[in-house]
């Protein structure tokens, strides 16, 4: 299975459905998730979710949850997590990012270079044991036209990766912010390698297995097949098998 692209944001919905699955095919991804960035929760949001998933043929859809300030994101985690296959929370604190690595509903904690606090040993260790993934936006780190910044966020960068099990966990995301900008994974693994210090093998199967593996337990956990964690019922099988239309 390929990479999937996880930052495919939808602005006018099914208008650009076509053309977001062409430009996912031509980069190189072998499907894209439907992003929409959440800092406050609107009651349209769960009808734009179904309309995605019913007429894009992606992947699911992912809600990027973006904090307010100091205050932990509760609510909105809660009411976005019974619509949605990917749940990423902003780690824009030392409260919200400890929050975003333990709390079981969380997929994705995204780290941005200069403004995320490096995450403690414990909280790398929620990461491995619920099977988190920690990302990494390449547009948080590239500033056009300022070398310097640059060389600064890619510094911070290295330092939020220099645990010895997070390197594991990492995917890379391009940030892009409409559908006509995805950018090719072998980009996204060649920049980790060559500036995070990543090992291109473990970067790709993150990249796309691991990803692939718990967008699949949430479509399941959706639809009702995936009960507790351990424990799924009968029927699996289609909702797998969904995955691949």
């Amino acid at each position: 299975m390929g990479p999937l692209d996880i930052e495919m944001q939808v602005d006018r919905l099914v208008v650009q459905c076509s053309l977001m699955k062409k430009l996912c095919r031509r980069h190189g991804f072998s499907g894209c998730v439907a992003a929409f960035p959440v800092s406050r929760w609107r009651r349209s949001y769960a009808y734009k979710f179904k309309v995605v998933k019913e007429r894009c043929g992606v992947w699911g859809v992912r809600a990027d949850i973006v904090p307010s300030g100091e205050r932990i994101p509760l609510a909105l985690v809660r009411k976005a997590r019974q619509y949605v296959e990917l749940l990423s929370v902003r780690a824009t604190n030392r409260k919200v990012a400890a929050f975003a690595a333990r709390d079981r509903r969380v997929d994705i904690v995204t780290l941005i270079p200069g403004v995320s606090p490096p995450l403690f040993r414990g909280d790398e260790r929620y990461l491995d044991e619920r099977g988190k993934l920690a990302e990494i936006r390449v547009s948080d780190i590239v500033v056009g036209g300022n070398r310097l910044e640059t060389a600064r966020r890619l510094y911070d960068a290295r330092r939020l990766l220099s645990g010895r099990s997070i390197k594991e966990k990492v995917i890379l995301s391009s940030g892009g912010n409409n559908a006509y900008s995805p950018r090719d994974p072998r980009d996204l693994v060649a920049f980790g390698h060559l500036f995070l210090d990543l090992d291109p093998a473990m970067l790709r199967t993150a990249m796309s297995n691991v990803l692939v593996g718990v967008v699949e337990t949430n479509r399941a956990k959706l639809a009702g097949y995936h009960v507790v964690e351990g424990v799924w019922i009968e029927g699996k099988e289609e909702v797998s098998d969904n995955l691949e239309e």
